[in-house]
């Protein structure tokens, strides 16, 4: 359920309001009201026009020999539509999809896109906001603000739109700034306690200038349950929405034929996403609640780590005991210089971007503290990058000609940690040993004589890799339609693109790999008797669960 509350000022001149006043308000609650005036005679039916760039260019939609779904302002603000993901609800073709965040967001356009975790994969969906090229969907699927129109250009757009650009093109244009003063202001709110709000204002800077500003918020609690086990995640729900955004825009007109547009946003982050529910049992399901329930082993009595068998997907429930946590900040600057030369118009892009996500995660999904996925600078992903585009167009006689250039520098960081939690030990023992008989949750302390907790180290054990990829892109590309007949347009283009990346991965051990070390050691071990008896005195002052004989000659596989 959701109930919005619209306020919308706008101020007209003396004409055309004539003795009504300056100002015009309007507040509505959930309620639209239309008036429309009917001549006594009415012409033949016509079909509006819709003007796209799908060519990079202003032209009527039923003249671009493109397939391609052009969403007005209005119909997005009537579905609710806020960003890119729910525009899913509007384009049948279009399905948007999230994993362990949401900067790991992939798109597809009739089914085809990108799959994978990895931020050095280049999407096949290219996402374009008000000129510039987004580096990954990821980055892209934010507030969107006040939304001019979307275009959806379907198949391969690589040859005016970049390589990358297989299944097809996200074309998203925002309001521009107005020479008549403008406030609007929205508040909304709806299940899960969501609360949003939001508000712009427009007008003239001067007699040669005009600016726009956006602000938005989000917060919303999470509506996935979580057993967080004995912690240390204090959530007991995830998947929620805590952002806010703003956005500015400068329209700069020195004469008819000169404009300048620069535009500043930033949005920023702070959520608890993404949580994962249980579909399966898994082989070792019994394990892990046997170290959830058992007092002995760190458990508490009644307790579970994972359910079984798993609750219904209706009940929403995840596990983790590890805090779920995603920090976004997405910036940028950007500026189009658009000049009517005569004969051509040149068109100018040049944009700067960076994109940070902090994430932190339970990637055991379970109540207990096998590994860890801290939310620190050991798990981040940045990308920076500064683009250019050059474009001219004209028309002469029957050809619609283009030409263009574009420039890319890209910077991709990528940090990944995960390491042992307080429970690996025990659960490593218990798997390794439930492989092949009764589980013993003591086996690393019997081969190595480290005390669970401490051969591999929480915290410590694990990995710490950084990733560091700088991409170069050079491309120069022209599309030429010609006009056979009034009915009949022939269209050519080409585009050549080189690219240069470098990179270099580093892959750490923090520990150095000493707990693998001691564990691959007894692989070399070989005793004379058959038969070793090993005792062991708890550190809980009870006996173990389980306790076997192991042949002198040959230790057990792990």
């Amino acid at each position: 359920m959701t109930v919005t509350i619209k306020v919308a000022m706008r101020k007209q001149s003396r004409r055309a309001v004539d003795n009504r006043g300056h100002i015009a308000g309007l507040l509505a609650i959930s309620v639209t009201l239309t008036g429309t005036v009917w001549a006594d005679t009415q012409g033949p039916p016509s079909l509006t026009e819709i003007i796209v760039t799908a060519q990079k260019r202003q032209e009527n939609i039923q003249d671009v020999p493109v397939s391609v779904m052009a969403l007005s302002g209005q119909e997005l603000q009537d579905a609710g539509v806020r960003d890119i993901k729910e525009l899913q609800v509007l384009t049948p073709g279009v399905t948007v999809t999230s994993t362990t965040s949401e900067n790991v967001t992939t798109a597809r356009i009739r089914g085809i896109g990108t799959v994978g975790d990895n931020p050095g994969l280049e999407s096949s969906v290219g996402v374009i906001i008000d000129g510039v090229y987004r580096a990954r969907n990821g980055v892209g699927f934010g507030d969107l603000g006040e939304i001019d129109r979307i275009e959806v250009l379907e198949g391969p757009q690589g040859e005016l739109f970049g390589k990358n650009n297989d299944a097809g093109v996200i074309n998203v244009v925002t309001k521009r700034p107005s020479s008549t003063f403008g406030v609007t202001a929205e508040v909304t709110g709806g299940n899960y306690n969501d609360r949003e709000a939001s508000a712009s204002v427009t007008g003239p800077l001067g007699s040669i200038s005009a600016g726009r500003f956006y602000a938005g918020y989000q917060r919303r609690d999470g509506f996935l349950n979580v057993d967080t086990g004995p912690g240390p995640n204090s959530e007991n729900n995830t998947d929620n929405r805590n952002v806010y955004t703003m956005r500015g825009q400068y329209l700069l007109t020195p004469g008819d034929t000169v404009s300048l547009l620069v535009i500043a946003d930033y949005s920023k982050r702070n959520e608890s996403c993404c949580g994962a529910i249980q579909t399966a049992d898994g082989p070792f399901y019994g394990i892990i609640n046997a170290l959830a329930s058992i007092p002995v082993l760190g458990g508490t009595p009644g307790a579970t780590g994972i359910a079984s068998p798993p609750l219904a997907l209706s009940d929403r429930q995840a596990f983790a005991n590890q805090p779920v946590v995603q920090r976004i900040r997405d910036m940028g600057v950007s500026g189009q210089l658009d000049w009517d030369l005569g004969f051509g118009k040149l068109t100018s892009i040049s944009a700067w971007r960076d994109n940070t996500l902090t994430a932190g995660n339970d990637v055991d999904y379970t109540a207990l503290d096998i590994v860890q996925e801290p939310a620190n600078e050991g798990n981040l992903v940045d990308f920076k990058q500064v683009s250019q585009e050059l474009r001219l167009a004209g028309k002469d006689g029957p050809l619609n000609w283009l030409v263009g250039g574009f420039f890319s520098n890209e910077l991709l960081v990528s940090n990944t940690a995960i390491y042992a939690g307080n429970d690996f030990d025990l659960y490593l023992s218990g798997v390794s040993s439930g492989a092949v008989g009764p589980p013993n949750f003591l086996l690393t302390t019997m081969l190595t004589g480290k005390p669970p907790g401490s051969l591999f180290v929480p915290g410590v054990s694990g990995e710490a890799d950084w990733y560091r990829e700088n991409s170069k892109s050079y491309a120069a590309f022209t599309d030429e339609t010609y006009s056979i007949t009034p009915q009949l347009d022939l269209t050519a283009g080409v585009r050549f693109t080189s690219t240069m990346k470098t990179a270099d991965s580093n892959y750490v051990s923090p520990d150095g790999g000493a707990a693998c070390g001691q564990l691959l050691a007894i692989r070399r071990w070989s005793g004379i008797s058959q038969v070793l008896k090993i005792s062991f005195s708890s550190p809980w002052g009870v006996q173990p669960p389980s306790i076997r004989s192991l042949p002198a000659s040959r230790p057990p596989s792990l």
